[in-house]
């Protein structure tokens, strides 16, 4: 309906009493006029619309503003004389005259300064605190629902959507969401359970507009805007209002907190704070409360990855570390020598074993204690097989490393010469395989009487003579002299 179907009820006159002189303005639910009573007093006369009168809901709204402000009682409300219905049947409401303008005609030709948005904030916690104090809600804070009257007063209009505790108000459907979209807490966005502290939210973004002159989150649609309201943190009020005193921003972030554990815990802390800054100082609870979460938005753009560097170690670490390195160090260098002394020593139990193979069944022993094992020196051509010695004493004069013309050495005393091989047999080494023993050869008979000996019977007689020689060699404890 249009602004002429409301005008048409101007001149008319309501039960006799009121004579409607003046549209004075258009809402959602009602038409307000001016009008003049009978004994000369002006009032404003609210009628609600047709249309929303037929809706049950709608008119328990229209008449719980009524309770709701003239339980309140405070001069920062509306007062209402009379609830009544008209000969047509619609519903109306006699209240106070204000003169003067909304805060929203008021923004309209310019953003406020931070001093007059606190003086207005001042005044409407004041009447929040109030409300608050015998359980209403008002729900849909906005500047259209702030009036600001010609000798400075501020008032808090429009309680139609207040919740109301205690009084038989009506109650709204799960999920629905009461309110003015841009002005709403995140909960009241997604229609869930609310509480006194989203009229502290409601202020807060009415700071934003009256200041910064935008919204608390932008958007292309209403669709979008609720999406944002309902999900997304507000912004830093450093970048809502960057006009405003720095001493302000705690205040209004304080107050947009997305999680409402975080915002005002009450109209009377927020209005302490106001105040505080009114006079010149700090919001003591906005500094003091839990520090608030970036908000998500920021947080992705301006998240970065900050290098980590490790702490120095302490001087007590550095110096057990160097003493375990320097210990692995050691521990390596002794390593590497063992492994080196016990691969020459398997080389020469090799080649020793080497040369028991050569000299035959009668070596296949274990080495004796004190033994130095030599490897077998290359035969000379056409020497045979055992007329060579391959193990002697150490310090033996026929030892290959004895130096020339050295005798015997006393056990315990200090080489001389050349010094001897590092790598020795111990008691506890392992002897080396012996070689298996060859076939035990059938006995030879005596040669006939008369017969002369051939070649073949030379040779026998020559091998029986070394084995007696062989003999008589480990008798001696294995050590032969030379010619």
């Amino acid at each position: 309906m249009g602004d002429e179907f409301f005008e048409r009820r101007v001149g008319t006159e309501i039960h006799g009493k009121w004579t409607l002189e003046k549209l004075l303005g258009v809402g959602g639910m009602a038409a307000v006029y001016l009008g003049r009573h009978r004994i000369g007093r002006c009032d404003a006369i609210k009628i609600l619309h047709p249309s929303a009168a037929r809706s049950d809901e709608t008119r328990a709204r229209f008449e719980q503003e009524a309770r709701a402000v003239a339980r309140l009682g405070h001069p920062g409300t509306v007062r209402i004389d009379d609830i009544d219905t008209a000969e047509d049947g619609s519903i109306y409401l006699v209240m106070e005259l204000l003169e003067g303008e909304s805060l929203a005609d008021r923004l309209d030709r310019g953003g406020a300064s931070s001093e007059d948005a606190l003086r207005w904030a001042d005044e409407i916690l004041d009447v929040l605190a109030a409300a608050h104090a015998i359980g209403i809600v008002h729900r849909d804070v906005k500047p259209d629902n702030v009036f600001l009257t010609r000798d400075g007063r501020v008032k808090l209009l429009d309680f139609g959507v207040a919740q109301m505790r205690d009084v038989g108000s009506f109650r709204t459907a799960t999920g629905v969401a009461l309110g003015t979209l841009p002005f709403m807490a995140p909960e009241q966005v997604r229609g869930e359970a609310v509480d006194a502290r989203i009229d502290l939210f409601a202020l807060g973004a009415t700071l934003v507009r009256a200041i910064g002159r935008r919204k608390v989150h932008e958007a292309s649609s209403d669709a979008e805007l609720m999406m944002r309201m309902g999900s997304q943190p507000a912004p830093p009020a450093s970048s809502l209002i960057p006009n405003a005193p720095e001493a302000l921003w705690p205040l209004v972030d304080r107050a947009l907190a997305f999680e409402r554990a975080l915002r005002y815990p009450d109209a009377a802390t927020m209005q302490r704070d106001v105040r505080a800054l009114r006079a010149g100082g700090p919001a003591a609870f906005a500094l003091a409360a839990p520090a608030l979460a970036a908000p998500a938005l920021a947080a992705a753009s301006e998240q970065s990855v900050v290098p980590v560097s490790a702490p120095p170690p302490s001087p007590a670490l550095s110096k057990r570390a160097l003493a375990i390195l320097g210990g692995s160090i050691a521990a390596g260098v002794l390593l590497t020598v063992l492994v080196v002394l016990a691969l020459r020593g398997d080389g020469a139990t090799a080649d020793a074993g080497l040369a028991v193979e050569e000299i035959g069944p009668a070596s296949s022993v274990a080495p004796r204690s004190g033994l130095e094992v030599q490897p077998a020196a290359p035969r000379p051509v056409g020497e045979r097989p055992g007329s060579r010695a391959t193990a002697t004493r150490p310090g033996s004069p026929t030892s290959p490393n004895a130096p020339p013309g050295a005798g015997p050495r006393p056990p315990g005393s200090p080489p001389g010469g050349t010094p001897p091989p590092a790598s020795k047999p111990t008691d506890t080494a392992e002897p080396p395989a012996s070689p298996p023993a060859p076939p035990a050869q059938p006995p030879r008979s005596p040669p006939e009487p008369g017969k002369k000996k051939g070649k073949d019977d030379d040779d026998d007689d020559r091998g029986r003579g070394r084995d007696k020689g062989d003999r008589g060699d480990k008798k001696n404890g294995g050590r032969r002299d030379r010619d």
